[in-house]
């Protein structure tokens, strides 16, 4: 049994937020094409899954516009594609990435989001 890559996740995302939907767009880093828009299905400081029907390959580099509740502006991430799935046994398809090179300012927003988000309930 592997704890090793267990361990790895939680530290890569953080204290995920499973189940949390919060409006997100991305496109290509570095380009002007138009925002795909998107919803996360999990979201920590270090990354999310973002279930989209348009899928990048893996090690895409990727600008995000994170919707962040009481702010005028979107909070702007750079992100990693690290993994692509195409959603099994009715689950919906997306990629998790690794976000890249937070400053400070944005790590604390998504920190003090997700303590005001609290614990998902069980259904």
């Amino acid at each position: 049994m592997d704890t090793g890559n267990s361990e790895r996740r939680k530290h890569f995302r953080g204290s995920a937020r499973p189940g949390r939907r919060i409006d997100i767009k991305f496109r290509d880093k570095g380009t002007q094409d138009e925002h795909q828009s998107a919803i996360t299905r999990n979201i920590g400081v270090g990354g999310a899954f973002i279930v989209t029907e348009e899928r990048p390959d893996a090690g895409r580099l990727l600008e995000l516009l994170i919707a962040m509740p009481d702010k005028s502006e979107d909070l702007v991430v750079d992100a990693e594609v690290r993994w692509v799935t195409d959603g099994e046994q009715g689950t919906k398809g997306g990629i998790g990435v690794k976000f890249m090179d937070l400053d400070v300012p944005s790590l604390l927003a998504l920190s003090d989001y997700f303590a005001t988000l609290g614990t998902p309930s069980q259904s």
